[in-house]
């Protein structure tokens, strides 16, 4: 199972990074929308999962989602923020997604979430 980590913060993307590791994950990291389009592109269907940070500078996410989707139509889109959206905040923004999580989250969270909406679609 690998997960894409997109968020243009170092120190949540390297906290982030050992959480899914520790909890079993394979796990590659952009800093923006270019770069993780690339990787998601290089490895197609590969990655089961993208955790974007809603609030990236310089990257729409709203138009990363529709190339992601379009790249791989299956992938797992999780949207995480530390400000006070929810779910239908973001829907409101026309963002493709599957799940929300707030920041800040806990290693049982992430991993609570990541269960309820990776593991039913390898059924």
């Amino acid at each position: 199972m690998n997960i894409i980590i997109i968020d243009d913060d170092t120190n949540v993307r390297n906290v982030t990074t050992k959480i899914l590791e520790r909890l079993g994950y394979g796990v590659f990291t952009a800093k923006e929308g270019d770069s993780a389009l690339k990787i998601i592109q290089k490895l197609k269907d590969k990655i089961n999962c993208a955790l974007i940070d809603l609030s990236i500078p310089g990257t729409n996410i709203s138009d990363l989602t529709k190339k992601i989707r379009l790249i791989n139509p299956n992938i797992i889109i999780i949207i995480v923020s530390g400000s006070f959206f929810n779910e239908n905040d973001i829907k409101l923004r026309n963002i493709d997604f599957d799940k929300f999580l707030n920041k800040p989250y806990t290693m049982d969270q992430l991993n609570e979430t990541l269960k309820s909406k990776i593991e039913p679609t390898l059924i």
